[in-house]
């Protein structure tokens, strides 16, 4: 059986490699188990020093969802299981889920998320801590959790500080869905490009040069290559 999440190293050329992780939980429509947090937390902690890694890339595997949120039914059964706490699993879950989103806005080197499908929840998470956000012509985003009873979590609401209020506030009381062009207006995406041309955004990102002083400059070239791109969506 395939793991949950997907890590490997894509050579670009140049003695550069792209780190390429893939969210491969389809039948949950990618929705983050624990596991899932500590195999990404552990590709991002080998690849923090690697010399050689250029950037990061996430996707999802499936047509449907770049991620649905945590993985609610574990969740669930934790609390089912022990009444009033502790929630071993719980407890575990939410502190590093949200150590993996600090990390992510910390991390040392570009980073991008093909949003794809529904970003939702902690999935959105992930995305909204990349450097680079990209939606594409299906994207369905939203923070659902006040839906059941809690606040918009995993870094949402430092996401939500730096947009205007009166979309973050509609988002935050209301757990509605944007599309990846409303996400685009709002500052919740950078780009929107048609799924179809994600091949062509991986090319894009071999021309990237890891030099710490050229590393900012090329990436914004990369972002230039991607807002060409997205005419087609």
């Amino acid at each position: 059986m395939a793991p949950p999440v997907l890590v490997q190293e894509r050579d670009i050329g140049r003695g550069l490699v792209l780190g390429h992780i893939t969210l491969n939980a389809e039948a949950t429509l990618n929705s983050l188990s624990l596991e899932m947090i500590d195999l990404i937390q552990g590709a991002l902690d080998r690849w923090r020093s690697q010399t050689n890694m250029i950037a990061i890339f996430f996707d999802a595997a499936g047509s449907k969802a770049f991620s649905a949120g945590g993985d609610i039914q574990n969740l669930y059964h934790d609390m089912q299981a022990t009444p009033g706490g502790p929630c071993t699993y719980c407890d575990a879950f939410f502190e590093r889920e949200y150590r993996l989103d600090y990390d992510l806005h910390q991390y040392p080197k570009p980073t991008l998320a093909w949003g794809h499908g529904i970003v939702m929840g902690g999935g959105l998470g992930i995305f909204s801590a990349c450097t680079f956000r990209i939606a594409t012509e299906k994207t369905r985003m939203a923070m659902p959790e006040i839906t059941i009873g809690l606040f918009p979590d995993a870094g949402a609401t430092y996401t939500f500080s730096r947009m205007d209020p009166v979309w973050s506030h509609f988002l935050a009381l209301t757990g509605a869905q944007i599309s990846g062009a409303d996400a685009q207006h709002v500052g919740m995406a950078d780009a929107l490009i048609h799924h179809d041309r994600k091949d062509d955004c991986l090319a894009a990102l071999g021309s990237l040069d890891n030099s710490q002083t050229a590393t900012t400059a090329n990436f914004r070239n990369f972002g230039q290559t991607a807002g060409r791109l997205n005419g087609s969506a």
